[in-house]
């Protein structure tokens, strides 16, 4: 439930609590943009101004939306910097480079696994077309991609004990908790 901001809040902590409403309203946006150039179901004028309006809306939203996720860095908290250096940091952020990097593996392994199971699946459906063998290949390790991003971003964190990241980080030195914003810790043995 998306809530009013509390008194002496700003708004752009308010808008980073609730960054990814900004994504909702940018989809549902172009949706209505879409629809309204689809079905004209208004008058001329009424169709483009409130064409006019989606569209505002959309980049308004999506502008929020590519901050928040690229370039608002939080700084963390004092408690936060000091927690990366116990013991449980150490383990936490090994088990996060060891989640990423199997991520990682997983959308590189695509090129070396597309054929073996794309030959799999024309095997499985002989009389087919090869594009249905083909797009079943894709669906079933866009599932497994899925599944590899989902067990970095279901982390918990060992310091605030809330979810750790709300999307992949696509850099490991630039993660943080989304939380509490313990930084990431790089490992000194590397």
């Amino acid at each position: 439930m998306v809530k009013a901001p509390e008194s002496g809040e700003s708004m752009w902590s308010w808008l980073r609590r609730h960054r990814k409403l900004a994504g909702g309203v940018a989809f549902f946006a172009a949706l209505a943009m879409m629809l309204l150039q689809l079905f004209k179901p208004f008058p001329e004028a009424v169709n483009r101004v409130l064409i006019a309006a989606c569209q505002l809306t959309f980049y308004g939203a999506a502008l929020v939306a590519v901050y928040f996720m690229f370039f608002y860095r939080q700084a963390p908290s004092s408690e936060a910097v000091a927690a990366r250096d116990t013991p449980s940091g150490d383990e936490f952020w090994a088990e996060a480079r060891r989640r990423h990097r199997l991520h990682f593996l997983v959308w590189v392994g695509w090129l070396a696994v597309w054929l073996p199971l794309w030959k799999l699946y024309c095997l499985m459906l002989p009389r087919q077309d090869p594009m249905v063998a083909m797009v079943l290949a894709l669906v079933t390790w866009m599932g497994v991609i899925q599944w590899a991003g989902w067990r970095v971003t279901s982390m918990i964190c060992f310091n605030c004990g809330h979810r750790a990241f709300d999307r992949i980080p696509t850099f490991m030195r630039r993660a943080k908790c989304s939380h509490c914003g313990t930084p990431y810790k790089a490992d000194q043995r590397s």
